[in-house]
């Protein structure tokens, strides 16, 4: 597997900045939450599946860690899933019921030309591009997130997600610089929907989108979303991650499905991760896993 975003400096500089521990194990982050009293818990998104588990019981210890969270980097399909998943279950992990990154994804190929990533999409999806075209849709990558920002509100409430406040949203992302790229798209002036897209390396992740209810009538979401196909790769990505779609495992997940329906008519592969893994050190804390 590709390198996830969540292992990039610059993501987990966001959590330093607001007062967890940074350690890196191997290569892979890990972050530490120091709470008052009663110790530390520990989260690793989507790090290296063989990472040292001796090692991590020994950054827990010395941090005094009574939770540890554990997401790899790793797909249902791989050959050493069975081991992996036998050396965390000896370990003392346990699947949890909760899972923060998604656990299960679309990634599209972008190595093909525009016509073949156009002929792999579904009947609708081109037909409402040929009807599009003629809508006078203007498209530009945008420089500030606060013009997309109240859109982007609207459409987690809507759609029942949580929006980080704009500060946050800002502080994650503007760190990577000319690799996040806001597409802002428009008819007669007015701001119908944005995408915002993580160019990084071989991989495009899509990160936030959304749309005015103007632009829902419109059928605005299809041509937003084959803009940022084509956006991630003129970025020279080979890969375009959708950045999670419903799966029946986590209940958590059921508010993707309308979603995830959209996201399946742009083609791609569907990928399965092994899921979210959690360990208490009291017994008590075990009961945690369907929270954290």
């Amino acid at each position: 597997m590709e390198r996830d975003y969540r292992q990039y400096a610059e993501y987990n500089s966001f959590f330093e900045a607001r007062g967890w521990v940074v350690e890196k194990i191997n290569g892979t982050f890990i972050l530490i939450k120091q709470l008052p009293f009663v110790g530390s818990i520990i989260k690793i998104q989507r790090g290296d599946p063989k990472i040292p588990l001796q090692k991590v019981d020994e950054v827990a210890k010395r941090h005094r860690a009574f939770l540890i969270k554990i997401e790899p980097n790793l797909t249902t399909s791989d050959p050493s899933a069975p081991a992996i998943l036998k050396n965390l279950k000896s370990f003392g992990y346990k699947e949890s019921r909760w899972a923060p990154c998604p656990t299960r994804t679309i990634h599209i190929d972008l190595t093909p030309d525009l016509n073949k990533l156009l002929a792999q999409t579904t009947r609708d999806v081109r037909k409402y591009l040929r009807n599009n075209r003629g809508k006078s849709f203007e498209f530009r990558q945008g420089k500030n997130l606060e013009d997309f920002y109240p859109l982007l509100q609207k459409a987690g409430k809507t759609k029942g997600y949580a929006v980080p406040r704009i500060e946050e949203l800002k502080s994650r992302w503007e760190v990577f610089g000319n690799d996040i790229k806001l597409l802002l798209g428009y008819k007669d002036g007015k701001l119908l929907g944005g995408s915002l897209t993580l160019c990084r390396d071989a991989t495009a992740a899509g990160i936030y989108m959304a749309t005015s209810k103007e632009g829902l009538v419109q059928h605005f979401p299809y041509s937003l979303m084959w803009e940022s196909v084509k956006l991630s790769k003129e970025a020279g990505c080979r890969i375009l991650d959708l950045d999670g779609i419903y799966d029946p495992r986590y209940r958590t997940h059921t508010s993707w499905k309308g979603l995830s329906k959209f996201k399946r008519k742009f083609g791609g592969r569907e990928i399965e991760f092994v899921g979210s893994f959690t360990k208490g050190k009291f017994l008590p804390f075990n009961h945690l896993n369907d929270f954290f």
